[in-house]
Formats: C-alpha cells, sequence, structure tokens
C-alpha cells in the first residue's frame, strides 16, 4: 500500500463519515464539514498527484462548500452564543 492509497482510502472514509453524521442530523452535525474538509484535502492531493484538473477544480468548490459549512454551522452559532450570553 502506497501514501498515495492511504491518502485515498483516508478522503474517502472522511466523505462517507461526514455525510453519515449530517444525515444523523445530530447534535453534533456540523462536525460533519470537518471531516468533508479534510476529505476535500485528501481529494486534492489525490487530484494533483494524478493529473486530474476537473476532480481537483470540483474539489476546490467542495472546500468552498465545507468552510461555509463549518462557518454556518459551528462557527457563526459560537459567536452568536458569546454575544447573547449563553454557555
Amino acid at each position: 500500500m502506497t501514501p498515495g492509497d492511504l491518502i485515498e482510502i483516508l478522503a474517502a472514509l472522511c466523505g462517507v463519515l461526514g455525510t453519515m453524521m449530517l444525515a444523523a442530523k445530530g447534535k453534533r452535525a456540523g462536525w460533519g464539514f470537518v471531516l468533508y474538509l479534510v476529505s476535500n484535502g485528501g481529494w486534492l492531493a489525490f487530484a494533483i498527484a494524478h493529473g486530474h484538473t476537473f476532480l481537483m477544480l470540483q474539489t476546490l468548490v467542495f472546500t468552498c462548500t465545507s468552510v461555509y459549512g463549518i462557518w454556518t454551522w459551528l462557527i457563526r452559532p459560537h459567536i452568536s452564543d458569546r454575544r447573547s450570553g449563553v454557555a
């Protein structure tokens, strides 16, 4: 097994786990976007290493949606809670 294989496996697993977390709609669902971000990093590395330009471009867009998801689900609510005095 090569390091590239490990990156590909990690990217796939994080993508699947992130999707499962969001689908479950649980208290920690937003952390699925963090897993997506890890997955995006792996897929970007894979796409660059193998010269898959369109996979790279798609993954860059997915990276933007992952960052937006982290902002929407994790950061913005935390800021809002701090402003309203919720612990």
